[in-house]
């Protein structure tokens, strides 16, 4: 029998868009849109890490570093957003 954890507050309002590990694999980078944001969960504590609310939502994102510290953010207003 295996066991298995759940992470709190992986939910959003309407949805989310994309969902990425980093290579390091102790997070994991969600988008979600309406309201706009990135959340980012920590695998070893199984808990929300941060929160990012934007003005616009994200059709994609590229994860720039081995951790969650440097993301690079292409939002549907056709900006690019980098959070360091």
């Amino acid at each position: 029998m295996e066991n298995f954890e759940l992470i709190t507050g992986f939910q959003f309002n309407v949805s989310s868009r994309k969902i990425k590990i980093t290579p390091d694999k102790n997070h994991i980078i969600v988008s979600g849109i309406y309201g706009p944001q990135i959340k980012i969960f920590d695998t070893h504590e199984m808990s929300l890490k941060c929160l990012w609310g934007l003005d616009s939502e994200v059709v994609d994102f590229q994860i720039l570093s081995d951790d969650y510290k440097k993301l690079a953010m292409v939002c549907e207003d056709r900006n690019i957003e980098i959070h360091s």
